[in-house]
């Protein structure tokens, strides 16, 4: 339990720092999509700033919009997983011997062509139900990992990012700034290494 609860405060943060300058450069960028997150927050919640979690089930647009802006931006790129016996892959043949650590890219997994209509557009509606094949619920979106080894932080960062982001769409409007594009890294995290620029403007 404490191995547990260190991890979930070490690793939560940044993360969920991370996924915050994602979402808000992609609501700068498609402001269609932020006025429907506008006016779901205000359907909710009205002027209040109380959040309960009956509140946040009823959000289920910005749910989607979170849902999307992780499958586009996956904060933790890869997870390592060991094989605990031999195992043949089937579409090519290779064998991964028993013992044997591998790197799996859930950046590119989430982007995957063959299960997403338009892997690398942003389109939050995919996710009820629009444009998603059969398979992608169990194996094709992995924000979090899958299993038991699922990132234990999963439900916390989505209540997290519903809090902030419903608070902040309260009182601000992101913005879209001219020329700017991240230069993705992939490392331990997904990083900008020229950072997140949006203009925040009162709303």
């Amino acid at each position: 339990m404490y191995e547990q609860f260190t991890t979930l405060l070490s690793a939560g943060h940044d993360t969920t720092a991370f996924f915050g300058c994602y979402m808000a450069y992609l609501l700068a960028s498609h402001p269609e999509v932020q006025q429907k997150v506008k006016d779901e927050v205000k359907e909710v919640l009205g002027d209040r700033t109380d959040i309960t979690p009956e509140d946040t089930k009823k959000m289920t647009y910005t749910a989607n919009v979170m849902k999307e802006v992780l499958r586009l931006y996956t904060v933790i790129p890869f997870v390592n997983r060991t094989s605990v016996k031999d195992v043949n892959l089937r579409e090519n043949g290779m064998k991964i011997p028993g013992g044997t650590t591998c790197l799996i890219p859930l950046c590119l997994m989430n982007r995957d062509a063959d299960v997403w209509e338009d892997p690398n557009e942003f389109r939050p509606e995919r996710f009820e139900g629009l444009g998603i094949s059969d398979n992608s619920a169990k194996h094709g979106y992995l924000p979090f990992g899958y299993g038991s080894r699922t990132c234990i932080g999963n439900t916390l960062a989505l209540i997290e990012g519903n809090v902030m982001f419903a608070l902040l769409m309260q009182k601000v409007t992101f913005k879209k700034v001219e020329n700017f594009k991240p230069k993705i890294t992939a490392g331990i995290s997904l990083v900008s290494s020229n950072g997140i620029r949006v203009k925040v403007e009162l709303a």
